[in-house]
């Protein structure tokens, strides 16, 4: 049998997660949304798989690839317009001509699916709708099923008044492809839940519903990305926890670094290379992303804080959403729902309310009490220099790939053979920045000169001792705790 993953959509409820991302990029538990969709599938032996991709699909190719690495063949389909779920589904069917499942690329399914496919074969279905029961499902198409299975009604997305059941659709479909082909039109915008149902019906072509009483969550909104993080770490869900579980309810990946005096109170997802300082608090139901570091005396209770971010000394973090590759500086307050985009930084001292959304590439400066959205607000300084040299987070703005571009640019900028004297302090991110530099410099034919650790006034001696032309140290800057690389040209 075929799968087919939805994983088309932009995700607009879930701005500002999904500036930068596809809605089933979205990171759950560190892994992308969609990967349990793929995981699903290949435990119930489906490992032919097609992805329906319209916005930002380079993330999700560039991300599975053809499925080697998880034991399945994936290969994709590519709408320049968008076509719709069942519109999107025919481009993606092709030529295939037996029975196929179609499930959504943005929600968490705990389904037996060898129960959904033997009553489809069992009732002779050409199209079976997987259901279930929710609390509010005026999110949600919601129907009306008969005593044997076949469904009397159905409304997508009602009012409270229009509810007549907390029945739902949940975007798994087994479909037979006669139905695709026969009533699907090409190459144009339609839809399952809006279009080819209720002309199936029109038609008098039976649709069954398969009522599932397991989990199911679709992580429409960030309401639901918060609620989805709490489900599973309560263990409602059934998953597997990346890492290996070093504590009760303590979840870590690889290379993880706690401090002694630091706190772990479960449920808790750490990350790999997550490094947990002296004092930093860690607590119920957090997830931390890989290679985020939290510093001294920090706490983080009932937050999800993805990828490559820095927390900063005395920063308290409570129930809010953290992007990749930030910088939140020292003793900082961000409060429950707020939300925080990619490639912030935030200053010291600064204070974020309760439900406060900030969009990617912004600067809130110390002491910012920021009480309203900030979307188009200060963005991110691009200028890296400063009076005391090049400046910027380690790994973030100032990274290996950073260092040999601008050794590279310094070296054409000198000419061949020209004397160049490096050096730099005990830390081992300088090491790693001296190096890419060093490296730089010597692709454009500048003859280097590493003195290795060697402090200013003895790189400054060496340049003129050498008669060299110029000199650079590399140096974690003295101003913060934090890892910011300051690079001095002299």
């Amino acid at each position: 049998m075929k799968g087919i993953i939805m994983a088309g959509g932009e995700g607009t409820r879930l701005r500002p997660l999904t500036c930068n991302r596809p809605k089933p990029m979205i990171p759950v538990i560190n892994r992308p949304v969609i990967e349990y969709a793929v995981n699903l599938l290949r435990q119930y032996s489906i490992t032919d798989i097609t992805i329906s991709l319209f916005y930002l699909p380079e993330n999700v190719v560039n991300y599975f690839g053809d499925g080697t690495f998880w034991d399945v063949s994936i290969d994709y389909s590519i709408e320049e317009i968008p076509l719709g779920t069942a519109g999107g589904v025919k481009l993606a069917l092709k030529d295939y001509e037996e029975t196929f499942i179609v499930l959504s690329g943005d929600g968490i399914y705990d389904f037996n699916l060898h129960d959904i496919i033997n009553f489809h074969k069992k009732n002779h279905s050409l199209v079976t709708i997987a259901l279930t029961h929710v609390p509010d499902p005026i999110e949600y198409g919601i129907v009306i099923t008969r005593d044997d299975g076949t469904i009397e009604r159905f409304l997508e997305k009602p009012s409270w008044g229009e509810v007549f059941s907390d029945t739902v659709n949940t975007g798994l479909y087994i479909i037979e492809p006669e139905i695709i082909e026969r009533f699907v039109p090409k190459n144009e915008q339609f839809d399952f839940s809006y279009d080819l149902f209720p002309l199936l019906q029109k038609n008098n072509i039976p649709i069954y519903g398969y009522i599932a009483d397991s989990y199911w969550c679709d992580i429409g909104n960030l309401d639901a990305y918060r609620k989805v993080h709490q489900d599973i770490l309560s263990g409602i869900v059934k998953i597997n926890f990346p890492g290996k579980k070093i504590g009760e309810n303590i979840w870590a990946g690889n290379d993880v670094e706690i401090h002694p005096d630091a706190k772990i109170n479960g449920p808790v997802v750490l990350g790999n290379y997550v490094k947990i300082k002296k004092g930093a608090e860690v607590s119920e139901y957090s997830v931390i992303g890989d290679n985020t570091v939290i510093y001294e005396n920090a706490s983080v209770r009932r937050s999800v804080i993805l990828h490559n971010t820095i927390i900063g000394t005395k920063t308290e973090i409570r129930g809010a959403i953290i992007g990749k590759r930030n910088v939140i500086e020292d003793t900082v307050s961000i409060y429950e729902g707020a939300v925080i985009s990619d490639d912030c930084q935030i200053g010291n001292n600064a204070k974020i309310a309760s439900g406060i959304r900030i969009w990617p590439e912004k600067v809130i400066d110390q002491g910012t009490q920021l009480n309203s959205d900030l979307i188009w607000g200060k963005t991110e300084k691009k200028i890296l220099f400063s009076s005391e040299g090049i400046y910027g987070s380690f790994n973030i703005k100032i990274t290996p790939e950073f260092a040999a571009k601008l050794g590279s640019a310094i070296g054409a900028f000198l000419g061949k053979n020209k004397k160049v004297i490096v050096s730099r302090d005990t830390t081992r991110a300088s090491r790693l920045i001296k190096r890419a530099l060093t490296a730089g410099l010597l692709s454009m034919g500048v003859e280097v000169y590493d003195l290795e650790i060697a402090s200013i006034p003895i790189n400054k001696y060496s340049v003129v001792y050498e008669n060299a032309d110029l000199g650079i140290y590399v140096q974690i800057s003295p101003h913060t705790d934090l890892q910011f690389n300051l690079i001095k040209i002299f």
